[in-house]
């Protein structure tokens, strides 16, 4: 409708213009339809286009003057529905035609875009990108009323071409309420633990192994002292677990023992998750001092979906990086090749280890490793092999009067806001991001394994029954051997080793263990005390024990780690033998621990 300005409207109410005549066309838009301006019985018909067309037409005598004044009655009552965009995969479509532009860097070329009748080929598949808005569009009412998560994303490409096979930005591009138009798989997020991975892979390059021994304990990094997300911890747990139960401390140590920020960092970026690395860089530039520390470890870093995709892709693809691509070809209304996509060797990297891919997929894929029955059916994918990862960020609710006094640092009140599940078979890449376009925090109960972990296995359950996959084991490199090792070491298990402490796990064949398990030792108790027997314990009250010896990985390096695992042990001694650790995923204690009396 014709719209007029503030001083109109206040210049109609006071008497001053009385007529639309009396109105300078620059204070006036005319619009489709004319509009009653001003309030009561200082009313001022402004007329539309539609009041010179119907004019004309009587004027030329094609309708009379009553049909005239019936049809702008009618107008009066029409009510406009809200313009709504039909673009398939828009966020996707609006990405490609940017690079479009990018690419198209001539004048000429870019006359020709200008102009139209271009042909553009993209990677993306339209069956798998249907099944993609299905997944998000099953879980976008559930995600919003019971989550206050109000934005969707989804990527998934191949991980040996690095093509995009489906490409969700938002789950509703209309949605101008919720920021819709906003493509969240550009834009970058905390990752959360779907980071960890990759501060795992830097401690492997430095010859640790899924077998390593990272006790989950309350410890100290310099002032700090981190928490699990289920504020327990479950004592003795070797990498594999800790990785696959998603537990921060043994995350912040595999961090520190693969280097620390600047090799993670560098790690990550040649993987395909550059921009954590770049905003460092770029926030050095005012503070020299800025780093990301510890938290680096478990997702502090802020990483677009795109990459953190492109990151799993390498996994998947033996630790060989490549750069995504969306767009085929490029070709004019007559044929002309503007541009085509090629294999260029150039572009690929050997990131990483290929044998040190394949650990961090072990671990990822192992259903057995994931702590609970409900943690193992999220992450499963039928008909074929899958390693996954979820992760979840949070927000500090916290006012400056709710901080402990002396301890800013400290967050008392928490919630979660951005969701994710990461994962890959051999021959798919995806990842979920769920959360708010606004980084406005979610319900209290938000956690990805029951919102972002439906959404990626229902997509890609889908997924691969429309692909029907020639691969569905993940294959082994070469230089990788399993040999049995002990749990409580990570070493060669002995005669004192239990049974059930006992396990094969993946190594690279130059870093097998050679040593015997130095963490079970077999002592002379007495039988009544359970404590070291002395000289004066007669023979026949003596016995000979299996015991744990608890030992923090690199102890002499970082003595407070072991200082937190001699505590832990304390504790377990007062409080007995097969004692529980608090949390979800408790452990017993494999065996009793040395006493450390007579």
């Amino acid at each position: 409708r014709t719209t007029v300005t503030p001083n109109v409207v206040e210049d109609i109410a006071s008497g001053k213009i009385k007529t639309y005549k009396d109105i300078r066309d620059e204070d006036f838009q005319l619009g489709l339809l004319g509009a009653n301006v001003g309030t009561g019985k200082t009313l001022v018909y402004i007329g539309g286009r539609t009041d010179q067309v119907l004019r004309n037409m009587r004027v030329q005598q094609y309708i009379t003057e009553e049909e005239e004044t019936k049809a702008l009655a009618d107008l009066q009552k029409i009510t406009f529905k809200k313009y709504r965009e039909n673009i398939r995969a828009a966020h996707f479509v609006l990405w490609i035609r940017d690079q479009v532009e990018q690419l198209l860097g001539t004048s000429a070329e870019k006359t020709i875009l200008e102009q139209g009748g271009l042909t553009i080929e993209t990677t993306l598949d339209w069956d798998l990108q249907q099944e993609a808005e299905k997944a998000v569009a099953k879980y976008k009412d559930t995600a919003a009323k019971v989550y206050e998560a109000n934005n969707i994303a989804l990527v998934s490409l191949d991980p040996k071409t690095r093509e995009i096979l489906a490409y969700v930005g938002n789950s509703d591009y209309a949605d101008e309420e919720n920021d819709g138009k906003v493509d969240m798989a550009q834009a970058p997020r905390q990752p959360g633990s779907s980071f960890k991975p990759f501060s795992y892979a830097a401690a492997f390059l430095q010859g640790y192994s899924p077998a390593t021994p990272l006790y989950d304990v309350q410890t100290t990094f310099g002032q700090d002292i981190p928490s699990n997300f289920d504020a327990g911890f479950w004592g003795l747990v070797t990498a594999r677990k800790a990785l696959a139960g998603s537990r921060n401390i043994p995350a912040i140590k595999a961090f520190f023992l693969g280097g620390g920020e600047d090799a993670v960092l560098d790690l990550a970026s040649k993987m395909g998750v550059p921009t954590p690395r770049a905003y460092r860089a770029k926030a050095r530039e005012k503070n020299p001092d800025f780093g990301y520390g510890w938290p680096l470890a478990i997702g502090a870093a802020e990483a677009p979906l795109l990459e953190m995709v492109n990151g799993y892709a390498t996994f998947a693809d033996g630790g060989i990086a490549k750069p995504v691509i969306s767009i085929k070809k490029i070709t004019t209304n007559k044929g002309a090749i503007l541009f085509q996509a090629e294999d260029k060797e150039e572009d690929e990297v050997q990131a990483i280890d290929p044998r040190v891919a394949y650990q961090i997929t072990s671990v990822l894929s192992d259903v057995g490793a994931r702590p609970t029955e409900f943690w193992q059916q999220a992450l499963t994918v039928p008909g074929t092999q899958a390693a996954a990862k979820t992760g979840t960020s949070n927000k500090c609710m916290d006012k400056d009067g709710d901080r402990k006094s002396g301890d800013s640092a400290v967050c008392q009140k928490r919630l979660p806001s951005d969701l994710w599940t990461m994962g890959y078979t051999p021959e798919l890449a995806t990842g979920v991001w769920v959360g708010n376009a606004k980084s406005t925090p979610l319900a209290s109960k938000a956690e990805s394994l029951t919102l972002a972990a439906p959404i990626w296995k229902m997509y890609m359950t889908a997924a691969v029954k429309i692909q029907k996959p020639k691969t569905t084991t993940f294959p082994v490199p070469d230089g990788v051997v399993q040999p049995q090792v002990s749990l409580l070491s990570g070493e060669l298990p002995t005669e004192c080793t239990p049974v059930g402490s006992r396990s094969a796990d993946v190594f690279l064949r130059e870093r097998a263990p050679s040593l015997e398990d130095p963490a079970c030792v077999k002592l002379l108790v007495d039988k009544v005390t359970g404590l070291l027997a002395s000289d004066a314990c007669p023979v026949d009250a003596q016995e000979e024990q299996s015991f744990l010896v608890p030992t923090s990985v690199a102890a002499q390096r970082w003595p407070q780690w072991e200082q937190g695992v001699q505590a832990w042990a304390k504790k377990i001694r007062a409080m007995g033998s097969g004692a529980l650790m608090g949390g979800s995923g408790s452990m017993r204690v494999p065996l009793p621990l040395a006493p450390d009396t007579k």
